[in-house]
């Protein structure tokens, strides 16, 4: 069976300020992360889209040198 424990009031006081402290802080370390990740998604979707738009481009200059060199 556990003992009791006995602290002063200001000690636990103390304690309950520094825990909240640092739940703050977890909660804002939390929030950046979220914004980071949600950033890191945004650029792969920018990445993905400007990939597709040179594939296409790539596709369609590939397209005309062979118009061109069947016509000439």
């Amino acid at each position: 069976m556990t003992k009791p424990i006995f602290v002063k009031v200001e000690q636990y006081d103390d304690a309950k300020d520094v825990l909240s402290a640092i739940q703050k802080k977890l909660d804002e370390a939390k929030e950046t992360l979220e914004k980071i990740q949600k950033l890191r998604e945004q650029e792969e979707e920018e990445l993905t889209a400007w990939t597709e738009e040179m594939k296409q481009a790539e596709e369609r200059v590939a397209h005309m040198q062979d118009v061109l060199n069947q016509q000439g």
